[in-house]
C-alpha cells in the first residue's frame, strides 16, 4: 500500500459548487465526476469534509492518467437537485460516466473512496487466451499479465485480481497487456489460481494465489498490492532522468534508487 501524504503537508484543494443548473453542465463535460451531496448539520461531518478534501489533493498523484472532476452539493440549499436525483440520506457520493451512476457505499476515507474510483474507470481489454494464442500473445507484448486457472470455480478470483491489477497505480500499467487463460499450463503451474508476469518475453514472476488464516471462508486471495509494487519494479527503466511527469512513480515504487545530482549546463 502506497503511503499517501499526511494532511499536515497536503495542499487541499476545493471541489466545485454544484447548483440545479450547473450540475447538468458539470456531468455532461466531464467524462468522470464525483459528487459529494452534504449538509452542513450532518454527524462528523468536519471529518468527512477532510477526507474529501485529501481525495481531491491526492487522486493526480496517486492516479495521474485519470481525468476526474469533482464537486459537491449543499443539500439544504438544493433540495430539488437532490430530490430529483434521490438522495435521501446524507453524506451521499456518487460517481457519474457514461453509464448508470454509481453510489460509494464504502468506508467514507479517502484511499478507500480513491481506489474504488479508479477502478470504476478501468477500460483495458482482457484478452481470452487458448492453447494455441497464449505463445503468441507473450511474443507480442513487451510486458503480459496472464491470470490462469484450473476450472470454473476459480474464474471469480481471478476475475477480481486482474480487475484490481488493470487499475493504473502511477499510470504505468497502462502499457501492461492482460489476459487469462482457462485450464493452461496445468503441469506448470500447479496452484489452481497463478498470475504470470511476463516482460520481454520471458516469466519475470509467478505469483500463486495463497490461503489467510483470516479468511472465514478459507478461500486463497493475492496480495494485489505487493504485485502492482513489482510490476511497477519491472517497467521503470534502468536508468533515467527525473522529472514532474515521472517522479511519483519512482517515488512510490520502495524500490532502491541511486540519487545523482547534477548542477551543470551541459548535457551529459
Amino acid at each position: 500500500l502506497i503511503k499517501a501524504q499526511s494532511s499536515d503537508s497536503t495542499q487541499v484543494t476545493e471541489p466545485l459548487d454544484l447548483d440545479y443548473v450547473g450540475w447538468k453542465e458539470f456531468i455532461a463535460s466531464n467524462e468522470y465526476s464525483f459528487i459529494y451531496f452534504y449538509s452542513p448539520y450532518m454527524v462528523h461531518h468536519e471529518n468527512i469534509d477532510k477526507e474529501f478534501a485529501l481525495l481531491i489533493a491526492q487522486f493526480p498523484i496517486y492516479y495521474p492518467s485519470i481525468s476526474i472532476a469533482f464537486g459537491k452539493v449543499q443539500c439544504l440549499l438544493e433540495y430539488t437537485l437532490c430530490a430529483d436525483l434521490q438522495i435521501s440520506g446524507l453524506p451521499t457520493f456518487v460517481f457519474f460516466s457514461d453509464k448508470s451512476p454509481l453510489r460509494y457505499k464504502q468506508v467514507r476515507r479517502f484511499q478507500p473512496m480513491m481506489d474504488w474510483i479508479a477502478h470504476k474507470t478501468v477500460n483495458n481489454t482482457v484478452h481470452i487466451l487458448s492453447a494455441d494464442t497464449e505463445a503468441s500473445f507473450i511474443e507480442q507484448h513487451n510486458y503480459a499479465l496472464i491470470a490462469y486457472y484450473l476450472n470454473a470455480k476459480n474464474v471469480e478470483i481471478v476475475n477480481d485480481a486482474m480487475h484490481h491489477l488493470q487499475t493504473p497505480l502511477n499510470g504505468d500499467t497502462e502499457h501492461v497487456h492482460f489476459a487469462i487463460y482457462g485450464n493452461g499450463n496445468g503441469e506448470k503451474h500447479k496452484s489452481q489460481q497463478t498470475l504470470v508476469f511476463y516482460k520481454h518475453g520471458q516469466e519475470w514472476l509467478s505469483i500463486a494465489c495463497k490461503r489467510t488464516a483470516s479468511n472465514a471462508d478459507n478461500e486463497c486471495v493475492f496480495d494485489v498490492r505487493s504485485i502492482h509494487k513489482l510490476i511497477d519494479y519491472a517497467l521503470l527503466p534502468h536508468l533515467q532522468e527525473l522529472h514532474p511527469s515521472n517522479y511519483a512513480a519512482f517515488i512510490h515504487s520502495d524500490v532502491p534508487i541511486l540519487w545523482l545530482w547534477l548542477e551543470t549546463d551541459h548535457t551529459l
